[in-house]
């Protein structure tokens, strides 16, 4: 995941803007998406995507279960936690 394209594009429009008031709004919006933290949850959330996509596709069947929700939902947490989550031997985070 790049986010140089819309760099870029906000770079370019913030060099562009003849209006005062908006180039400021650019230079705001810029400001924030570089902060590490959003940064951060952005690449949290691309990685687990794969894991969203496929929890919504089982939702949208016409045949599921509501007692089957619970268990996906659960199965599909574990696989997040295994992937991206570093335990210690007692099963806690450090």
């Amino acid at each position: 995941m790049t986010f140089l394209p819309l760099m870029d594009t906000l770079l370019e429009t913030i060099t562009s803007t003849p209006n005062n008031s908006q180039r400021q709004n650019f230079i705001s919006l810029y400001a924030e998406i570089c902060d590490w933290k959003l940064l951060v949850f952005l690449h949290f959330l691309w990685d687990i995507l794969g894991y969203l996509s496929t929890l919504s596709k089982i939702f949208q069947r016409k045949n599921i279960q509501i007692s089957d929700i619970d268990p996906i939902i659960e199965l599909t947490l574990n696989k997040i936690q295994q992937q991206f989550l570093d335990y210690d031997d007692d099963e806690r985070l450090p």
